[in-house]
C-alpha cells in the first residue's frame, strides 16, 4: 500500500514544477468537482513504474496511461502487475477494488541512466484559462530538467533504472499541462508515449503544441517532443466553480424586513447554497453566522460582501472545537440551516461501501445532532432546516450510501419535531442545483438556485 499524503504531494509538486491548485491547495481544490486535493496523474505513473524494482538501466519505448478517476490525497493505493512479456507490463493503480489508473509500459535496456540538467526550483505562476478557441494551434516550450536528489528520494527504485531524460520528460508533461496548457483548470485524462528515434545528444528543451481541440468535450490533445520521443497528452478543461448570485441581485427579490429579527446559523455558508441562503437572509434584515471547514478565504469573502450583518467561524462538524461552539452559543441562533456535506460521488452499480456511508452519517446525523443539542439548550432556537435531496424519491443507481444517510437525517428531524412541537423542523428534498459538486453536470450558471431556495427559506424563517 502507498499513501499519497500531502507532504509527498507537495514534494512531487516541487520536483515536477506542477503547482496547480487542484493538487496542492486544499482551499481551492475543495471547490472542484473532487472536493479536495487530487494526486497528479504523472505522480501515479511514476509511482507505478517505481514499483517494478528493476536493476538494469532502461528507457521507455512505449507508454499508455489512462486516468479513469481521481486518486485523492490521503487515499491508500495498491499496485498490481501483469507482465505481457519480458519487456512489457500493465500496472493497475487501485483504491480498494476500484481501478483508478491503468499504465501500460514497454521498456528497453540501455547502457546507463544518463544525466539531465539540474533544476532546483520552478516558476509557481499558473496560467489562467482563456477560451478554448485560443488554444487552437497553441505552441510553447519548457525546460527538460530534473533535481536528481529529489527524484531519488521520491522514487528510489525508479532512480536506479529509468534514464533521466525519460523521467524529466514525464515530469515536464505534468508541468506543461498543469501550469501552461490548459493550466488552471486542467484535468489529465490520458498520456501516450511513442519512441521515435534515439537521440545521441539530449536537447534540454521540451517543445509542445496543441494538435486538436474537441469543443464537445472541452478536450485538448497536446503533442510534446523531447529527446527523440513524442508524448501525447489528453487534458480536459474543467469548469471553474460556479458563482452564486450577487447580493444586489438577491436584494431585488427580497423585502427589506421580511427576515428582521432572525439570527441564522448557516452551517457550510462559505459557498454554494449556504452562501446563497446567507445572502437571502441578510437581504431581508437577518443577522447571520456562517461556518466553514477549510474555506477561510471564501468565508471572509462572503462576510465582506454581507457587511456588519454577518460573521464567520471555523467549525468542523464531525470534530467540533469548544471555542467554535462557544462562539455559536454566544450568537444565540434562532434558526439553523444545515448545508454541511461531504463529497458526493457516484459509486459502481450494485456496490455498497460502509466507510462512505459512515462518512455521510457522521455529517448528516451525528454531527447535526451534536450541534442541535448544543444550540437547543439556549432555548432561543425557533426553526431548523435540513436540506435533503430529490435523490431520496428518484433512487438513482450509485448513490445508495448518500441516499440512506439523507433518509436517516430526515428521520432525525422528524424525531425532533415530535419531541419539540413548538420548534419548526423542516426537511426539503431539493432538486439538483448548481453547486461546486454539480457544476460538471449542470454548468456554472447558478442564477436559478434562488427560485428554488427563496420560497423554502420564507416558509421556514419568515
Amino acid at each position: 500500500m502507498l499513501i499519497f499524503n500531502l507532504s509527498r504531494q507537495l514534494a512531487f509538486a516541487n520536483l515536477s514544477g506542477d503547482y496547480n491548485p487542484l493538487h496542492t491547495d486544499a482551499e481551492q481544490s475543495r471547490r472542484s468537482q473532487f472536493g479536495g486535493c487530487v494526486v497528479h496523474g504523472v505522480h501515479l505513473v511514476l509511482a507505478a513504474l517505481n514499483s517494478l524494482e528493476l536493476r538494469i538501466p532502461c528507457t521507455i519505448v512505449k507508454l499508455d496511461a489512462q486516468f479513469r478517476s481521481a486518486v485523492m490525497v490521503g487515499e491508500a493505493v495498491s499496485l498490481t502487475h501483469e507482465w505481457i512479456n519480458d519487456r512489457e507490463v500493465r500496472i493497475a493503480v487501485m483504491v480498494g477494488r476500484l481501478l483508478r489508473t491503468s499504465v501500460l509500459v514497454e521498456i528497453e535496456e540501455i547502457k546507463s541512466v544518463q544525466a539531465v540538467t539540474r533544476r532546483n526550483q520552478w516558476p509557481m505562476k499558473v496560467s489562467v484559462l482563456p477560451s478554448l478557441n485560443e488554444f487552437i494551434g497553441f505552441k510553447g516550450s519548457d525546460q527538460l530538467a530534473i533535481d536528481d536528489e529529489a527524484f531519488s528520494e521520491l522514487f528510489p527504485s525508479l532512480a536506479v533504472w529509468l534514464c533521466r531524460p525519460d523521467a524529466a520528460a514525464l515530469l515536464g508533461t505534468t508541468r506543461v499541462v498543469g501550469m501552461q496548457c490548459p493550466g488552471q483548470w486542467a484535468l489529465f485524462r490520458r498520456l501516450m508515449w511513442h519512441h521515435v528515434k534515439r537521440a545521441e545528444v539530449i536537447d534540454d528543451v521540451i517543445d509542445f503544441h496543441v494538435s486538436k481541440v474537441d469543443m464537445r468535450f472541452a478536450m485538448l490533445t497536446l503533442v510534446l517532443n523531447v529527446g527523440g520521443n513524442e508524448i501525447q497528452a489528453e487534458a480536459m478543461v474543467r469548469k471553474p466553480p460556479p458563482a452564486q448570485l450577487d447580493l444586489d441581485v438577491v436584494r431585488s427579490r427580497v423585502a427589506t424586513n421580511e427576515f428582521s429579527g432572525v439570527r441564522a446559523l448557516i452551517v457550510g455558508g462559505s459557498r454554494g447554497l449556504g452562501e446563497l441562503s446567507a445572502k437571502v437572509l441578510v437581504a431581508g434584515g437577518a443577522t447571520v453566522l456562517i461556518t466553514y471547514q477549510t474555506g477561510g478565504g471564501d468565508a471572509a469573502r462572503v462576510v465582506t460582501d454581507l457587511g456588519d450583518a454577518a460573521n464567520a467561524v471555523q467549525y468542523l462538524v464531525n470534530a467540533p472545537n469548544p471555542s467554535s461552539l462557544a462562539q455559536i452559543t454566544a450568537f444565540g441562533p434562532t434558526h439553523i440551516s444545515y448545508f454541511a456535506t461531504p463529497l458526493i460521488a457516484k459509486r459502481p452499480p450494485g456496490s455498497w461501501d460502509t466507510s462512505t456511508f459512515e462518512r455521510f452519517i457522521d455529517v448528516y446525523v451525528i454531527g447535526f445532532s451534536k450541534l442541535f443539542e448544543t444550540i437547543h439548550k439556549s432555548e432561543a432556537l425557533e426553526s431548523v432546516f435540513f436540506p435533503s435531496s430529490s435523490f431520496v424519491d428518484e433512487q438513482p443507481v450509485g448513490f445508495s450510501e448518500y441516499i440512506t444517510a439523507k433518509i436517516a437525517g430526515e428521520a432525525l428531524c422528524l424525531s425532533w419535531q415530535r419531541l419539540y412541537p413548538n420548534l419548526r423542523v423542516i426537511t426539503e428534498r431539493l432538486p439538483p442545483l448548481v453547486t461546486d459538486q454539480t457544476s460538471a453536470l449542470f454548468g456554472t450558471d447558478a442564477s436559478g438556485n434562488l427560485d428554488v431556495l427563496l420560497p423554502v427559506l420564507r416558509r421556514i424563517v419568515g
